[in-house]
């Protein structure tokens, strides 16, 4: 049937032809996908097993990593010597995005103190919408942690909306205090503090990516913002999620781009915390993760240790770890690191792999089959009905329904990747061919009663 309407059609054979070239190219961007490095040296191939409070959900993301041997002489601070604050995220959803705590003796295995009661925050206490972007320190004059995050009260950050910046404490790990809010943020999002020489140092990112600094006594009354120099200037870079720590003598900033192509972790140093290095990249993305998020940067016992949440295709949401002698020669964490870990009933599926392509093809299939499309089939029909001489123009409608529900589906739910594209562009013209065909069929039942 195909044949015969495309006979002496040069634009429904040319329509034909472009979609099955884009079959093909959905062969080869699969193909090609597959045959990619799938993760590079810098970056780690596994999640840290971390538990969280949802069970069967363990997602940590925004990892805020302290070494409490750097302050205290036996090395250990109530059973551990590394605390780690992080937010669940389980497939992005900001509800159960909660301050959370672990600890650990050896970085790798992480798990909640007993009679710990994660979350030590949640958004009921403070009638915010979501609590995050965490982060942990320590105290020495007052032994003491302190978990400082950030709570959207209602909006968006790009709306302009304020956002309050609130703190617990401890001195034990185990009970926590009330929320104290600090001071209210507009414009500036993963802060990240320091308590060095009886002050607090704070760093954040504004929203159009400069690293701002600021310092208070109390944790209250705060400094005016200042905008920290990178590279010699204080322009706007791409700049989204990232840490400021003090150690080994300097400043250590990572950080990750804006966007959603986050496909590397870059560094910078700082001797005085205003004035950075240029950035360089310290963590390069193969395809194994589908991009990062904030990282975070301590040295300990010689070493460079670097966490950063890892996002998968399927939107999970993970902690990996790179380390080494040298910032610039980090290497991540393998399958051989996992019985080091903590075991958790959850495991993570590869990415790329044939299951994890088809997986991909098949939610973009069904985000793009919408049932809301059918009225441009209604559409046609309604003007055939009342103009029946422009049903013999098939190839047209053909086009011009490819055309519509293309411009719909694309304004309606974007596409994410490639692959998400060509499918985008293959179900609109599949859907616009259905559509000509029950034009023309409509027509050929119509024509006898005429």
């Amino acid at each position: 049937m195909i044949k015969r309407i495309c006979k002496g059609r040069k634009l429904s054979a040319l329509l034909m032809i472009l979609l099955c070239t884009l079959f093909v190219l959905t062969l080869f961007v699969v193909g090609t996908d597959l045959l990619k490095q799938k993760y590079t040296n810098s970056e780690g191939s596994v999640r840290l097993n971390i538990p969280t409070y949802i069970d069967g959900k363990d997602q940590a993301t925004h990892p805020s990593v302290i070494d409490i041997g750097a302050y205290v002489n036996d090395e250990k601070w109530n059973g551990y010597r590394y605390w780690m604050a992080y937010t669940p995220y389980p497939f992005a959803e900001g509800g159960e995005e909660n301050p959370s705590v672990a600890a650990s003796n050896d970085l790798m295995r992480w798990e909640t103190p007993e009679g710990l009661c994660n979350p030590i925050a949640n958004n009921e206490e403070t009638c915010c919408d979501e609590l995050k972007d965490t982060h942990i320190l320590f105290r020495d004059d007052l032994e003491r942690l302190e978990v400082w995050y950030l709570g959207r009260v209602n909006g968006t950050l790009k709306k302009g909306d304020p956002l309050l910046l609130f703190y617990k404490y401890s001195y034990d790990g185990i009970n926590w205090s009330d929320y104290i809010v600090s001071r209210e943020i507009t414009g500036y999002t993963s802060p990240s503090l320091i308590w060095q020489d009886g002050i607090y140092r704070m760093w954040a990112i504004s929203t159009d990516g400069t690293l701002c600094y600021a310092e208070s006594a109390d944790g209250s009354i705060w400094s005016e913002e200042i905008t920290c120099r990178i590279g010699g200037s204080t322009a706007a870079r791409e700049m989204w999620h990232g840490s400021v720590a003090y150690q080994n003598g300097q400043y250590d900033y990572v950080f990750i781009k804006s966007g959603n192509a986050n496909s590397e972790i870059l560094y910078a140093e700082s001797r005085n915390g205003i004035d950075f290095d240029e950035p360089r990249e310290i963590i390069r993305k193969g395809s194994g993760w589908d991009r990062y998020y904030r990282p975070c940067l301590i040295y300990t016992d010689e070493k460079y240790y670097c966490f950063y949440g890892v996002i998968t295709e399927s939107n999970e949401w993970y902690i990996s770890l790179s380390k080494g002698n040298d910032v610039d020669t980090l290497e991540g964490i393998r399958e051989d690191s996992i019985p080091l870990m903590t075991s958790l009933d959850t495991t993570v599926e590869s990415s790329h792999t044939i299951n994890s392509e088809l997986r991909i093809i098949n939610q973009c299939l069904k985000r793009y089959c919408r049932f809301e499309v059918i009225f441009i089939l209604l559409a046609w029909i309604v003007l055939i009905i009342l103009k029946p001489s422009i049903a013999k123009y098939f190839d047209l409608i053909w086009l011009l329904s490819w055309m519509l529900v293309s411009a719909y589906l694309w304004l309606r739910f974007g596409a994410a990747n490639v692959i998400a594209a060509i499918i985008l562009l293959i179900t609109s013209g599949v859907v616009g061919l259905l559509f000509s065909l029950c034009c023309l069929g409509f027509n050929c039942v119509r024509r006898p009663a005429q």
